[in-house]
């Protein structure tokens, strides 16, 4: 699955307003304030600032530190606007609730901007306490998206609105909030507003910018960067921007030659604002675009050095290490992050990935579903959900996610060609086939998935299409003739036109292609077998190589109980002398799907929540599942509180035979506790008594052929 890393978006370095919304001074204040402003807009720096620095000690006020701290920043003191905003914030323990959250609260803007992410959420987490507000509230829900708690973001930054609807500083709160979750049109949306509510809000400026180039409107983007450079020339958040932007007009090549502006726009950001990590993840970005990784690991350390805990550098060092090919260590790397990070969407979606692709679909689920909730409009994660879903068997989880994934990427073949596959592996083969043909149907499509998954779709209709999914197998095999999992596909096309020696030969060279498939096709086989059994002499079928089939797919760790229960149920009837009228029943079944596709998702959780006779029943047909199923019929045996389902999940586990071998713990466990008799038992409690008795004797022959 091909991402294009450099549309990856930055959680911001927090939305400051250069005109925070001012408490009540007295107007002697205010007056000394608006004078030193509009010095410093007419280009007296040092006599602006020299006035507020005599206003602030002659008359302390959070007021007037407020407004130095901010003119100091906007002339590159940045540590003289810190130490200001400390006095701020020291004047503030006497003042009103209003003035310490103003002063809380831009104490942690600062360090959203040339700080860390745990600073400005402890600053911005008193300024709440101290009083709750559209800027109070709206801050932590930067700092929170800045630190990767996207959930609590969404929660902060919508009590901010509703706490004050005028405050730019809510609304940008808001735009954070939606670019930690990567919903970057909506970004866009609220920091507009914020721009709105106040054109001077530089960070709101800068949000909007990757909000836009996330949301493939580079062109709209530059000329906002541009501005804000403007707005403020010693802003390095502004100028990083600009940089970005410079280099998304050109979808980040960095061999164009306008690569050399955005660089110098993007080290001027890293000059004036060193401590800023985001500028530092820019310049890195930039340096992976022109291909120079040794200088982009250097920028991505000199983030992490800004702030030690700033998720998007550790997540882009730990990627770059994977594409170096350190896989082992990258994903051990990734595990790490999450837990220290357990809320961040990013590091989730890489952690979720990297299993995936080292084929650890089950361990992947978890922080893919984690991924995915935080980021409800992340393609990628999405479509990596699925595969893992679709690789565990989990066919209604995997067809909504496809779904979800098309959604979100239309123009993906690959992954319209799974949703029209697992459409007919939940349950919709008519709907998969709408999708299916709609797609191998498009202009110039030679994808030999599309046909397969279009074969199996047709195979499972009613009544099946056999015809027609022998033609799009033929197809598929022709594009890629070398591939054993399209002879697998062929072998049930030929099955359900009843073709079974055809059947039986496709299926055959599948598991001598791939040994990965001799397991998946022993029972197929045996169904094969069978019918030719019984069209051969109904009246006494020799079930001799049936028989063989289903031992062949129980060695191999797929027993397929149906068939076996078939056979028993056909002797049995020949026994009792009713051997027509099974006959009769085994035609009709010719037309019925085999069980080739156990859901264990949706078979999981009918075993967990469902009747005693749903639990029963899919206890029962996750035997089929195999290895797959084991560890799950284990957690029933040990948790199900109902007998006669703790027995059908122990005589799963015996047909698995050695595929058991992952529920063997638990089965020690259950094998190891001595159940309490009751002495004055009556007839029904004693039977179930003598059930248990005889399951746990099963359990040790099971346990026993195990070692």
């Amino acid at each position: 699955m091909k991402t294009n890393k450099f549309t990856a978006l930055f959680v911001l370095a927090g939305a400051v307003s250069l005109a925070p919304t001012p408490s009540r001074a007295d107007v002697k204040t205010d007056q000394a304030i608006a004078k030193a402003e509009e010095q410093f807009a007419k280009g007296k720096p040092d006599d602006a600032i020299k006035s507020l620095v005599k206003l602030a000690t002659g008359t302390p006020s959070v007021e007037a530190y407020l407004a130095l701290s901010r003119l100091q920043e906007m002339n590159g003191a940045g540590d003289d606007a810190a130490a200001s905003l400390a006095k701020a914030v020291e004047v503030s323990a006497s003042a009103t609730p209003t003035l310490k959250a103003q002063a809380l609260a831009a104490s942690a803007q600062l360090s959203l901007r040339n700080g860390t992410g745990a600073a400005a959420l402890d600053m911005a987490t008193k300024a709440v306490a101290a009083e709750k507000n559209g800027a109070s509230l709206g801050t932590l829900a930067s700092a929170q998206a800045r630190t990767g708690d996207a959930k609590a973001a969404h929660a902060s930054a919508d009590a901010a609105i509703a706490a004050g609807a005028t405050s730019s500083l809510a609304h940008a709160g808001k735009g954070d909030a939606f670019t930690a979750s990567g919903q970057a049109a909506e970004a866009v949306g609220a920091y507009r507003k914020a721009i709105e509510l106040d054109p001077k809000n530089i960070s709101a400026q800068v949000g909007l910018v990757y909000a836009l180039i996330a949301s493939n409107k580079a062109a709209e983007a530059k000329p906002i960067a541009l501005k804000a450079t403007e707005m403020d020339k010693s802003s390095g958040a502004a100028f990083a921007a600009l940089g970005y932007s410079i280099s998304a007009e050109k979808k980040f090549d960095g061999n164009d030659p306008s690569w050399s502006d955005a660089i110098a726009q993007a080290q001027q950001g890293v000059f004036l604002a060193p401590k800023n990590p985001q500028v530092q993840m820019v310049v890195a970005k930039l340096f992976e675009a022109r291909g120079n990784y040794d200088q982009a690991q250097v920028a991505y350390q000199a983030a992490l050095a800004a702030d030690p805990a700033y998720t998007p550098a550790k997540t882009a060092i730990i990627k770059n290490n994977f594409v170096r090919g350190d896989i082992d260590g990258a994903l051990k790397a990734a595990g790490e992050l999450v837990k220290a990070n357990p809320e961040s969407p990013e590091a989730n979606k890489m952690y979720g990935e990297f299993l995936a692709r080292k084929g650890q679909y089950k361990e992947a689920i978890a922080p893919l579903e984690k991924a995915t909730a935080a980021m409800p409009t992340n393609a990628d994660a999405w479509a990596i959900l699925a595969h893992s879903y679709h690789m565990v068997r989990s066919f209604e989880d995997g067809k909504n996610a496809y779904a979800k994934a098309v959604q979100l990427n239309p123009t993906n073949n690959e992954i319209k060609s799974n949703y029209g596959l697992l459409l007919g592996m939940s349950g919709d083969p008519d709907k998969g086939a709408l999708v299916l043909v709609d797609l191998i149907n498009s202009p110039g499509y030679k994808s030999a998935a599309g046909f397969a998954n279009y074969g199996w779709v047709l195979s499972r209709v009613k009544p099946p299409r056999a015809g027609e999914a022998i033609a799009a197998y033929k197809k598929a095999i022709e594009l890629e003739p070398n591939n054993a999992g399209l002879y697998f596909g062929m072998g049930w096309a030929q099955y359900y036109a009843q073709n079974y020696p055809e059947s039986i030969a496709a299926f055959e060279k599948s598991g001598a292609m791939d040994k990965a498939y001799f397991a998946e096709t022993r029972g197929a086989v045996g169904w094969c077998q069978y019918f030719m059994a019984v069209n051969a002499d109904k009246a006494n079928p020799n079930f001799a190589t049936t028989k063989a089939a289903i031992a062949a797919a129980e060695g191999a760790g797929r027993p397929d109980a149906r068939l076996a229960d078939a056979v028993a149920r056909y002797e049995k009837a020949i026994k009792d002398g009713q051997a027509a009228q099974i006959a009769a029943e085994i035609e009709r079944q010719k037309h019925e799907a085999a069980e080739d596709a156990i859901d264990i998702g949706k078979l999981s959780r009918q075993l967990q929540t469902g009747s005693i006779q749903q639990r029963v029943d899919a206890a029962n047909a996750l035997a089929a599942a195999g290895a797959d199923a084991a560890e799950i019929l284990a957690y029933a045996l040990e948790t199900d509180s109902v007998v006669v389902v703790r027995q059908a999940a122990v005589n799963s586990l015996k047909r698995m035979g050695p595929a058991a071998r992952k529920a063997k713990p638990a089965l020690i466990r259950y094998a190891s506790t001595q159940p309490i008799a009751n002495p004055r038992a009556g007839a029904d409690e004693m039977r179930l008594e003598m059930m248990e008795s005889d399951m746990r004797a099963v359990i040790r022959d099971i346990i026993n052929r195990l070692k």
